[in-house]
């Protein structure tokens, strides 16, 4: 069974059978993300993955054909394409009352932002069509005669071959970057309009789907129509060149819910998990320049994400300051250590906070109603992107009113893990999960969960360059694929719950332990509070930390140790401060 091979019709006459292969087999297919359009061949089931979607769709899911010359008709699907063949004595019957029409809905899907480089030379090395795969399948491509240097046209009027009415565009006036719309500047990827068509109310803003479905680059007609006076931006926007956006007709879609490709049908024994962490602490104290309290926070911190929201409140998020960066003794710090987590973590984007970037830069997406879509913006971000802000690269000077926007944005992701998005007349609030990591001189001007005040020994500082590249070094293929394995097996591990076994605190609502740790943690709480005057924010930020160390050695539920362990590093944090 080719599914390659499989055309419209044959897929819609055995929708449930081919449905059901796909589901176990759809990895096989054309991954669109790592190959060229012009590679797959035309009308040909496709994969591809991303994360503001258009008004609902409607078309005729059946229509009937009326053929001149022998006076009969017949009926064709006009599900998953974008336009109805007919031959040239052909022509549809608009007024049948056989006719069908539904309703489908277009999602602008984009290559998943941020993701690193080394996730991208796997899915080629894996994904990429090669040059006798290619030459296979040329003779199936068909392509229309469109170029993207040359996207003004002609609308020719065809009732034959386009069931749907457009209106004319004599000339474009858009950019490639603005059809694109990608939330980080100057990023290279792809993007499709995915036509859904059925189960589409789970697909949510900003998740990761892979999206199943059939290719077409076909030119569709746009022709005049006088209603349409002064939306020729939102019309432009909407059709944009399909050898630019290709639109992609959905027959099945899987949310991803992590975007690592070393992890799948692979786990870790508990003493692989242990030597792992070891390794990984080991590199991170050289790259905290000696620093062993540093590099235990740094490495909860990775493993770090929003597992459950309760009451509104988001758990499980760590954001991380680590100050007294040495910037006078070590240059540009901020960029080795991002250079160091970009080969670690799937996702992550640097961002140095410069008066230029916080004042130029757009945060969170606005609604543009003269194209009648979100225009994005950097915190736009799929669930699982950590995002590295350098403060160490704010020189003085004034935030204007877009720079205070940005860090209130910035704020908010830090208490909430929500990103505004800006409708001119109201903001909206949508969820996410974006771990951020803040290096500053003094104490950031943003919140934290946890500040470090870096402690760095002499010899790191006067030797950190030589250090960095001996760390390079040393993270040879095989332990650094392992490392990322292990950093996503950890951060997603299952952290078990035992019915029954709550403790609730305060508005933080209940927190659920394992038999036998109840009573420590709440005797602990008792002691704490008369010695140290905590609060139940430190208590809340104890059991997130100590979630995470427990995670990271691989185990599944709360234990003593690491509750001590948690208790033990919070103390000498706070001896820092």
């Amino acid at each position: 069974m080719d599914p390659i091979k499989w055309n419209i019709s044959h897929f819609v006459e055995n929708e449930n059978d081919c449905l059901n292969y796909i589901r176990e087999n759809y990895q096989l297919l054309p991954y669109l993300n790592v190959n060229e359009f012009e590679q797959i061949p035309y009308n040909s089931l496709v994969r591809f993955r991303g994360m503001d979607m258009y008004d609902p769709e409607y078309y005729l899911q059946k229509c009937e054909i009326i053929n001149r010359s022998s006076n009969t008709t017949y009926s064709q699907t006009g599900k998953y394409r974008d336009t109805i063949n007919c031959k040239d004595d052909e022509e549809l019957d608009l007024e049948n009352k056989n006719n069908i029409s539904s309703e489908r809905h277009t999602f602008v899907v984009i290559s998943t932002p941020a993701v690193n480089d080394w996730i991208t030379e796997i899915e080629k090395t894996r994904h990429k069509i090669k040059h006798d795969e290619r030459s296979s399948c040329s003779s199936g491509i068909k392509r229309p005669l469109e170029n993207e240097e040359e996207m003004e046209m002609e609308a020719i009027p065809n009732k034959k071959t386009s069931p749907t009415t457009y209106t004319k565009i004599t000339k474009p006036s858009l950019s490639k970057e603005h059809y694109l719309n990608f939330p980080i500047p100057g990023e290279n990827g792809k993007a499709c309009q995915v036509k859904v068509y059925e189960n589409d109310s789970n697909i949510k803003l900003n998740e990761v789907y892979d999206f199943v479905g059939y290719l077409s680059t076909d030119v569709i007609a746009l022709q005049d129509n006088e209603n349409d006076f002064g939306m020729e931006m939102e019309i432009q926007t909407h059709n944009p060149p399909t050898s630019l956006i290709p639109r992609l007709h959905c027959v099945f879609w899987k949310k991803i819910e992590y975007q690592n490709p070393l992890v799948e049908n692979i786990s870790l024994n508990t003493e692989k998990i242990q030597f792992l962490r070891q390794e990984l602490h080991l590199i991170l104290t050289e790259v905290m320049m000696g620093d062993e309290l540093a590099a235990n926070y740094l490495l909860y911190h990775l493993l770090s994400r929003v597992y459950l929201r309760r009451d509104l409140m988001p758990l499980g998020t760590f954001t991380l300051n680590i100050s007294n960066i040495p910037v006078q003794a070590v240059e540009d710090y901020g960029n080795k250590l991002y250079e160091l987590l970009q080969i670690l973590l799937p996702k992550s984007h640097y961002l140095p906070m410069t008066l230029e970037n916080m004042n130029d830069l757009r945060f969170t997406p606005k609604k543009d109603y003269e194209c009648n879509r979100l225009t994005t913006g950097l915190l736009q971000l799929s669930d699982g992107t950590h995002l590295v802000l350098d403060e160490t690269k704010l020189s003085s000077g004034k935030l204007n009113e877009s720079g205070v926007k940005a860090v209130s944005a910035i704020n908010n992701i830090i208490k909430s893990q929500k990103v505004g998005y800006d409708f001119n007349y109201y903001t909206m609030e949508f969820d996410c999960d974006i771990p951020i990591l803040v290096l500053s001189e003094g104490k950031s001007l943003l919140p934290s969960d946890g500040q470090v005040v870096l402690k760095p020994s002499e010899i790191h500082v006067n030797t950190f360059n030589e250090i960095y590249e001996a760390v390079k070094k040393l993270l040879n293929p095989d332990l650094l694929n392992d490392i990322r394995t292990y950093l996503t097996i950890s951060k997603y591990g299952q952290y078990e719950i035992l019915d029954g076994m709550l403790l609730t605190i305060s508005k933080y609502g209940q927190y659920e332990i394992l038999d036998g740790m109840l009573k420590i943690v709440q005797n602990d709480f008792v002691n704490f509070r008369q010695i140290d005057k905590i609060n139940a924010d430190d208590l809340h930020q104890l059991l997130v930390l100590s979630r995470l160390i427990c995670l990271s050695e691989g185990k599944s539920s709360l234990d003593e140790e690491c509750w001590r362990s948690a208790c033990d590093l919070e103390k000498q944090r706070k001896l820092r401060l």
